[in-house]
């Protein structure tokens, strides 16, 4: 009986939380956002996630989407997707992102700058944009499964058609027809209605199999809505998905840098989406270039790179250029403490690894990200934090200044 009176408390709780909802995001979107981590909070102890909970790298996601972006359709179709976007603003920045679409009713081409607003894809999302918004766990499902290039039972591979095609069938009850199967398969119009069909609908049944309830865990592809309203608040192109994953430090042994760094992964921690190159001292053993690294990477996007000399190392130090215009070097020659929670310039050290001493140590970054030593000569500046109630509070010295006259240094 109580637990009867729990779900059915916890039925009306969520009813009437969907409801208030609804109408808080045709108005205050940012205030949705932040509700809707409530919601999926809800959501995780009646079995929505087979863990049980909502990883916290997951809410650390939906906790940072901004209210809308900024987005222009490079190719239609993309690589391995239905479209290649670029973001041109907000932590989602970047250049390459796949996405898919979630509206088969409306169409989007190769343009933009276009404004879309950004939803998670475990939130209630606004109107009736979508026949089986509950669905979106489903689509989850199947972006995880890295179906494009493994084998259909009915023959061949998988392809990004199919998965695009079972994508509407989950979250849009009908697929592609016509012409509108062109964009499908690359080069465009090869799309086969009776096969192709076939391996789609495989894929939305196996969604459907073993997708009920699915949440991405840490490291797993999370989905990310893409609405775009227009000026009168009415949408007239197509939906997206994209997707976003947040990496967890692996639990392995680590140890002190010993024999130079052999790999690192960095997080760039820029306001927008630069082009980052990483270059070692000398040219490496074989590629007879400096550069370990040369790609576009998004704001809070990390990249990495190993070594490129005799011994597979990064030689003593590296150095990094952010859009042209070098941001900061990083010792790799164990000479000084590198590891995760490093933190210099506008990077981040996530993980790495060193020659002799593998996995490298998390280590502490000093204030400002500034290089220190040990205590040498008397300390000459500090800076306290109170941790009591708010308080009147002097420092004095033990003897008097050389020049104040007093004692006091601190009022």
């Amino acid at each position: 009986m109580e637990q009867k009176i729990l779900i059915g408390a916890h039925s009306w709780l969520m009813s009437n939380f969907q409801n208030k909802l609804e109408v808080l995001k045709n108005h205050q979107h940012s205030i949705l956002k932040e509700l809707s981590l409530l919601v999926l909070l809800l959501l995780i102890p009646l079995g929505m996630s087979a863990q049980g909970r909502l990883p916290e790298c997951i809410v650390e996601i939906v906790s940072e989407l901004p209210d809308e972006v900024q987005v222009t359709v490079t190719a239609k179709p993309g690589i391995d997707s239905y479209f290649t976007i670029s973001i041109n603003d907000t932590s989602l920045a970047g250049t390459g992102i796949p996405a898919w679409c979630a509206d088969l009713d409306k169409s989007l081409g190769v343009e933009g700058p276009l404004s879309f607003k950004v939803f998670s894809s475990y939130e209630t999302l606004p109107g009736n944009n979508f026949r089986f918004p509950q669905n979106f766990d489903l689509v989850n499902w199947v972006l995880n499964q890295d179906f494009i290039g493994t084998t259909s039972p009915s023959g061949g591979v998988y392809t990004f058609g199919h998965i695009q095609e079972a994508i509407w069938f989950l979250v849009d009850r009908y697929g592609c027809s016509g012409n509108g199967c062109a964009s499908l398969t690359d080069p465009v119009g090869q799309w086969d209605n009776s096969n192709d069909l076939l391996k789609a609908r495989e894929i939305e049944q196996a969604a459907k199999d073993n997708g009920e309830g699915f949440v991405p865990q840490c490291g797993e592809l999370f989905g990310i809505v893409l609405i775009p309203f227009d000026e009168n608040n009415e949408v007239t192109k197509q939906s997206l998905i994209i997707t976003k994953s947040k990496r967890v430090p692996p639990l392995v042994e680590c140890g002190e840098c010993e024999g130079k760094v052999t790999e690192l992964e960095l997080q760039y921690n820029g306001t927008a989406a630069a082009d980052i190159v990483v270059k070692t001292k000398k040219k490496g053993e074989s590629s007879d270039t400096k550069v370990v690294f040369d790609l576009p990477v998004g704001a809070g996007g990390t990249f990495s790179f190993v070594g490129n000399d005799e011994k597979g190392t990064l030689g003593t130090e590296i150095t990094i250029y952010v859009n042209g215009v070098e941001n900061t070097k990083i010792h790799t020659s164990c000479s000084q403490p590198i590891g995760p929670g490093l933190i210099i310039g506008d990077l981040e050290v996530i993980s790495g690894s060193s020659r002799n001493g593998g996995e490298l140590c998390p280590i502490d970054t000093p204030p400002n990200g500034d290089d220190c030593g040990e205590c040498d000569g008397k300390v000459t500046a500090l800076k306290l934090q109170n941790n009591g109630d708010s308080a009147y509070i002097v420092v004095k010295t033990k003897k008097k200044g050389e020049t104040s006259g007093t004692k006091v240094v601190f009022v």
